[in-house]
């Protein structure tokens, strides 16, 4: 998966990467394609290009990898930390339409608002994070 962890670090079309990623990933079944990426993600941490994150999202598309709750925390950690406001938004609403929901990604939302001044969204997020930690302290 070397191969893969250099291609998110790499700045040229997300397509070309995508197409690339996608190759690399064509004997694994869904589940493992989907630990594969993740596994990458976490290697590559805060030095992913926003052109490797979207290839990512887009091969999660193709893959049918939608499912996978620690692909998507840590798709959209990556892009909160590029700062790829759109992506981020439109993954969070498929996260929301898929039934992905986690603590992780309720910081993450909070982060967001946070970040973009929204004191509204600051509010809602820290609301739904202080319920999701008096429903289940140990998550």
């Amino acid at each position: 998966m070397r191969g893969i962890r250099a291609l998110l670090r790499e700045d040229c079309s997300c397509e070309s990467i995508a197409g690339q990623i996608q190759e690399k990933l064509k004997h694994l079944s869904g589940e493992e394609a989907a630990q594969a990426l993740a596994s990458c993600l976490e290697a590559v941490g805060r030095s992913a290009t926003p052109a490797g994150l979207l290839a990512v999202r887009e091969v999660r598309s193709r893959l049918d990898l939608v499912s996978n709750a620690r692909l998507c925390e840590l798709l959209l950690r990556g892009l909160l930390t590029t700062d790829s406001w759109e992506a981020f938004q439109e993954l969070l609403e498929e996260a929301g339409k898929a039934g992905i929901s986690t603590s992780g990604i309720s910081v993450m939302c909070l982060r967001a608002a946070i970040k973009s001044s929204n004191l509204e969204a600051a509010l809602c997020a820290m609301k739904e994070l202080s319920g999701r930690m008096q429903d289940s302290p140990n998550e």
